[in-house]
């Protein structure tokens, strides 16, 4: 049995090794071609020397920044990398003055990586793909928002590394293959994928592998706008146009049983022959794919939905409900267990969705009058958000008459606010008693700036500019007074004040009436000395506030008009 000597020494040691632990080291900003970094953490156009300053920073106490200034940075090397703790980096903006990074031309080239055990994120910069085949924009584990991304065929825009999340970005790839290799917007190879508020182009709009892939409110082009080959799928709140003889959502079961919802979606056709969307079965094992279409509007695709299979042990099924399309194109094809079942809540007329018609996504909003409004699913598939694709509350009574209900379609209709009637004049609406009479606030200070007073060049009248400097709209009276010319009986006479409202900032010109019992006495001093020098007072007064200032301008005439 040890002592308590021995065991007060053991104590001690662990106390004494607990102390000497050194801290966790802090997060650090390294700044490339902009300040506001220590001169050792700053660095010149050289992004990598950035990042490796950064990835050389043990961090477990947040994440480190690379700041990256405005310009554009052409890359010679293949790949600007990092791969380590966790990092921010950050560009100037995808437009102009922005931060820009290009890549010299070839093949199987990354532009830029960024990746490591923990989440990492992309913000703020524009990428330019290389020019050759199997190239991409952006790897990245983590968190991509407010990127901005352009390329050519046979090339990736974004590829996300383990899980990756793609927001408020737009990712602009061309719609067609190249020779051998297909031209992908999004990809994820592991793990799950979720693209929120972003505009996607591409041959493959979206494309997964695994996982779970989620498409929120997003406007997605291509030949098959979203693939999806993971476990489950959700679209939700996003426009889907389909190229050619493509397919808008495509759910492939190849390696395992996948699930998907499509709930408030909007999917059309350009040409060809489209599908709207479609499941697919497959494997030699017999995989399934199965899931439902609600809330969704489906217009200029000859196969709304195709439920297939590509073996004789695979299933595939679709179930659609609360949506609007034309079920006359419909298929069920393959050598499995394939099905479409259709709810008694569908609008299957194939008439006028009643979108407002006009150029770009905006133009798949619904009128005031749109038979799809309210006629959404009256409850919410699993996890489905609140809002539509324009950010705007998804559950709203469009029509007034039976409450609040989901429109059928990417965007829900707003309707105007409606302003409550007025009781007429000295009456009290029913419920209600009389309120005392409040005196409204008044403004304080002078909310006027006087930026000029002048004579017409040809007459006597005088000219007052004035601005309102306040941050309200307020109202100004210009008057003011002026003796007639030096004699024996000189006499105060009086312009007619003017009134005007101004709102902030604006300014306008005041023109002050010479007074007809003055005008006589200047002209005659003009005829007869030849110029006349004038002193009136010119009063500006700020009703609002009550304030009011004084000026006293010199003005001489001469023969022929003013000074």
């Amino acid at each position: 049995m040890p002592t308590t000597r021995a065991v007060s020494r053991a104590v001690l040691a662990a106390a004494a090794g607990t102390l000497i632990v050194p801290s966790a080291a802090q997060a650090d900003d390294y700044c490339v071609n902009r300040a506001g970094c220590t001169p050792a953490n700053t660095f010149g156009p050289s992004i990598q020397a950035g990042l490796d300053a950064a990835a050389a920073h043990p961090n477990s106490g947040g994440a480190d920044r690379v700041l990256i200034g405005p310009g554009t940075y052409g890359v010679t090397d293949p790949t600007l990398t990092y791969s380590g703790d966790r990092v921010e980096v950050t560009g100037a903006g995808q437009g102009t003055g922005g931060t820009r990074i290009t890549g010299s031309a070839g093949d199987f080239r990354t532009l830029l990586s960024v990746t490591g055990p923990e989440p990492q994120r992309v913000s703020r910069l524009a990428l330019e793909v290389p020019r050759g085949v199997a190239n991409t924009g952006l790897a990245i584990t983590g968190t991509a928002e407010r990127i901005a991304v352009t390329g050519g065929s046979g090339s990736t825009g974004i590829s996300g590394v383990v899980s990756a999340t793609v927001a408020d970005s737009t990712v602009q790839m061309p719609t067609e293959s190249s020779s051998f290799f297909s031209t992908v917007a999004i990809y994820a190879d592991a793990q799950d994928l979720t693209v929120t508020d972003s505009v996607v182009e591409g041959q493959y709009g979206v494309s997964s592998r695994s996982g779970e892939t989620v498409v929120q409110r997003t406007h997605a082009t291509g030949f098959v706008p979203v693939l999806g080959r993971s476990s489950t799928a959700r679209v939700e709140s996003t426009v889907i146009e389909v190229m050619s003889s493509g397919i808008g959502v495509y759910a492939m079961a190849e390696t395992r049983d996948m699930s998907f919802t499509v709930a408030n979606a909007t999917i059309v056709g350009a040409a060809g022959t489209p599908t709207g969307v479609m499941a697919l079965g497959a494997g030699a094992a017999g995989h399934s794919a199965y899931g439902s279409v609600t809330s969704t509007v489906i217009r200029d695709i000859d196969h709304p939905l195709r439920a297939s299979t590509g073996s004789a042990s695979a299933s595939a099924s679709i179930y659609a409900d609360y949506s609007d399309f034309l079920p006359a194109g419909n298929q069920t094809d393959g050598s499995g267990s394939s099905s479409i079942g259709l709810g008694s809540n569908n609008r299957l007329t194939g008439a006028d969705p009643g979108f407002v018609g006009e150029r770009g996504v905006n133009g798949f909003k619904l009128r005031a009058n749109s038979p799809l409004v309210d006629r959404g699913a009256p409850f919410a598939v699993e996890r489905q958000g609140l809002l539509d694709l324009a950010r705007a509350p998804r559950v709203v009574d469009g029509d007034r008459t039976n409450g609040a209900q989901r429109d059928i379609g990417a965007f829900e209709y707003q309707p105007p606010a409606i302003t409550p009637p007025r009781p007429p004049a000295g009456t009290t609406p029913p419920g209600t008693t009389p309120a005392e009479p409040v005196e409204p606030a008044r403004p304080e200070g002078f909310g006027f700036e006087v930026l000029g007073i002048k004579q017409r060049r040809k007459g006597l009248d005088l000219v007052v500019r004035v601005r309102n400097v306040g941050a309200q709209r307020r109202e100004v009276s210009v008057g003011g007074t002026e003796r007639t010319p030096a004699g024996k009986k000189r006499k105060v006479r009086r312009f007619t004040a003017v009134r005007r409202y101004l709102s902030p900032g604006r300014t306008t010109k005041v023109v002050l009436r010479v007074p007809k019992t003055l005008a006589p006495a200047l002209k005659r001093q003009i005829a007869t000395k030849g110029r006349v020098v004038r002193k009136p007072r010119i009063t500006v007064k700020d009703l609002a506030s009550g304030e009011s200032q004084s000026f006293k301008p010199r003005l001489v005439t001469r023969k022929g008009g003013r000074r």
